[in-house]
């Protein structure tokens, strides 16, 4: 029984050794002989668990001073537990790997050290599939150059672009646009405009009147303001049946209508302004405030503000000079040629006078503002119902003294030339040369 335990234990002793040496049997040199060296469990273990490059022994086999202990060396378990295994389901294949690139293949039929095969892609700005594979970095900017914030509308966002095209809008047609110009609309970019410039004088397609007013129909187009709409003759004189020659003056032509009324030969004179009350309490019978007679005074106003610096006189229909006091005290020649000489721009005028526009008032005009119920000055107020009174009426700088007018006396032509004095409302006549009195222009008239 001994002996077959011994020979139990010579057959084991000589398969582990058998085991341990699968292989070429031979060694590759002498243990004294540096070629000799192996890899030891130790460098395959850490080539295996963090890919270090390990080194063999670089000299003569030498036997270690001391037996291995537990726990400084590697075991074949713990080698074995860094190796990689089959993955069949999780691992990569070449086409799974850039072209070019090595990676250890885990499938089976596709394990050990394999090159990639996976191609690298180029994006297209052609169409917007991006088919499965690798891709270098890049921009999509670069990809496809519009991709650029004009391209894109305002408010929206494309690949990180911010847009700030303003979308077409709006409902305009061609007709609504200028020639020449183009615009866009809702569903329609650069449309041409049709409507035609109707630069410079486009005669009227129609013609009326209302309220007193006479109305020319544009033609349709786009007017710039200075073109202008014109009517005929004919056109406006049909707008009011009262242009005939009957109602026009002797001579007088109004919207080609030649007039062939001779007219009366009497001026109807206006009232003189007194009253049964003003300025006697009661007047008597026969007398001016009692009987009023004369040309009745324009309502709802006698004078009306024209907010230029002038005055109109509703009874007259002439324009004053609004301030009443501008030239100050002149003489009778000094009087004329101011007035002459007045224009917009002096006197506080704005109304675009110009130089011979304004004229000294005659007799008769200037006598024609005397409010005879009234004194300091003889003047009605704006409504023609009472005083004139600082401030609170349309003439300013009124002075209850004389006023020249442009009418020479017949007695002393020469020398003398009549005044009206707004204190009292008299007529007087005055030395031209050496008096000086107020001025008060006027325009407009017969």
């Amino acid at each position: 029984m001994r002996n077959l335990n011994c020979v139990l234990l010579s057959v084991l002793f000589f398969f582990i050794p058998m085991a341990a040496l699968a292989g070429d049997l031979d060694s590759p040199a002498a243990p004294t002989d540096a070629a000799s060296a192996m890899y030891t469990l130790e460098a395959i273990y850490n080539r295996l668990d963090a890919g270090t490059a390990g080194a063999k022994r670089a000299g003569a086999f030498t036997e270690p001073s001391a037996g291995p202990t537990a726990g400084t060396g590697r075991t074949l378990d713990d080698v074995m537990g860094k190796a990689p295994s089959v993955d069949a389901a999780n691992g990569a294949g070449m086409a799974d790997v850039l072209a070019t690139k090595t990676f250890w293949g885990l499938k089976t039929g596709g394990w050990g050290l394999l090159t990639g095969t996976m191609p690298t892609n180029t994006l297209s700005a052609d169409n917007d599939t991006v088919s499965a594979g690798y891709y270098a970095a890049t921009t999509l900017s670069a990809v496809d150059a519009d991709l650029t914030a004009p391209n894109i509308v305002s408010g929206k966002t494309i690949f990180g672009k911010v847009g700030t095209a303003i979308a077409a809008t709006g409902d305009a047609e061609a007709g609504d646009v200028l020639t020449g110009h183009t615009f866009s609309k809702t569903g329609a970019a650069g449309v041409s405009g049709t409507m035609p410039d109707k630069e410079g004088d486009n005669a009227s397609t129609a013609q009326a009147q209302s309220g007193g007013v006479n109305f020319f129909t544009a033609p349709a187009g786009y007017y710039d303001g200075g073109d202008r709409v014109s009517a005929t003759d004919a056109q406006v004189a049909a707008l009011d049946t009262d242009v005939v020659t009957d109602n026009i003056k002797n001579t007088v032509t109004i919207f080609g209508v030649i007039g062939t009324y001779e007219g009366e030969s009497t001026a109807p004179v206006a009232k003189t302004g007194q009253t049964p009350t003003v300025p006697l309490n009661l007047a008597p019978d026969g007398s001016d405030g009692n009987l009023q007679k004369g040309v009745a005074w324009p309502s709802p106003k006698r004078f009306s503000n024209n907010g230029d610096g002038t005055v109109t006189d509703n009874l007259t229909g002439l324009i004053w000079l609004q301030d009443a006091e501008c030239f100050g005290l002149r003489t009778w020649a000094t009087a004329l040629s101011d007035c002459n000489g007045l224009a917009s721009g002096t006197c506080s005028l704005n109304d675009s006078s110009i130089a011979t526009d304004w004229r000294l008032p005659n007799v008769k005009e200037l006598q024609s503002l005397i409010d005879f119920a009234y004194y300091n000055p003889a003047l009605s107020n704006d409504a023609g119902t009472g005083h004139w009174t600082t401030g609170d009426d349309s003439f300013t700088g009124v002075q209850w003294n004389k006023y020249w007018s442009s009418t020479t006396t017949a007695s002393d032509p020469s020398n003398k030339a009549f005044a009206v004095d707004l204190g009292s409302g008299d007529v007087l006549n005055s030395h031209k040369r050496d008096a000086t009195h107020y001025v008060w222009p006027v325009r407009g008239g017969q």
